[in-house]
């Protein structure tokens, strides 16, 4: 099981699954994932994954439609922490 962020705001997302299975924070099922691309369980663009890391959201991809699924079972799950909040104190964003 892999841990998602949200790429921009570092916000913990979900968890994906090895068997492609997308879970939100809290261990529902919401969707899928297929060669990197998520989807919700109706088969629409959620987002994509970066480096199995970061999920992130492109307009431009909006009309990619995926397969629906059925819901699989809730699985137990924490959100973990937000990456953004773990910021190094010798470091600043670039502008």
């Amino acid at each position: 099981m892999n841990p998602l962020w949200k790429l921009n705001s570092g916000e913990f997302y979900g968890w994906a699954h090895e068997s492609g299975a997308l879970y939100n924070a809290n261990g529902n099922h919401i969707g899928n994932i297929n060669n990197s691309f998520a989807f919700d369980l109706n088969g629409n663009y959620i987002g994509e994954l970066h480096l199995n890391r970061y999920i992130y959201y492109n307009s431009d991809n909006n009309s990619i439609v995926g397969i629906s699924s059925t819901q699989l079972i809730d699985i137990y799950a924490e959100p973990l922490y937000d990456i953004a909040g773990t910021a190094l104190f010798d470091y600043e964003d670039p502008i």
